[in-house]
């Protein structure tokens, strides 16, 4: 699974400074997620492992899924709900790889907007609007709880 970083791709200490920046901001999403995770009887991470397909290993940036944390850090199976960050132009490709995989929904949170993949299509939500799961009606938060 590719990483995906902000910057010049010859600068490694823009790369370092961008991977900071990514880190904290799945932290802060991780931290909005977690009341959530909970009332599905789940749990939110930032760093889990995930069996993909053909021996592929996915690493979301955040992740939520039912369930008990796996004690080794890897789950079997695709968590319901996976968080992208990076540039919106990977995004598409990651989303329906992870929607493939079975996540019930992908979000990406940029600039001013989100987007929400589903197996219905993608969706551009704004202001005021929920990103939601399918099949989960516990999960649904407004964009704005993203930006900033």
């Amino acid at each position: 699974m590719r990483a995906w970083e902000h910057g010049s791709a010859g600068a490694s200490a823009g790369r370092a400074d961008a991977g900071a920046t990514r880190r904290v901001r799945a932290a802060r999403i991780a931290r909005l997620l977690v009341p959530l995770g909970t009332a599905i009887g789940g749990f939110v991470s930032t760093e889990l492992r995930v069996a993909l397909a053909d021996g592929m290993v996915g690493r979301p940036p955040v992740a939520l899924a039912s369930g008990d944390p796996p004690e080794d850090g890897r789950l079997t199976t695709a968590p319901e709900l996976v968080v992208l960050l990076g540039p919106v132009g990977a995004t598409q490709a990651a989303a329906a790889r992870w929607l493939e995989a079975g996540s019930a929904a992908v979000w990406w949170v940029g600039e001013g907007h989100a987007r929400q993949y589903t197996a219905a299509g993608a969706a551009v939500r704004r202001h005021g609007e929920l990103l939601t799961v399918p099949g989960l009606a516990e999960i649904a938060v407004r964009v704005e709880s993203f930006l900033g």
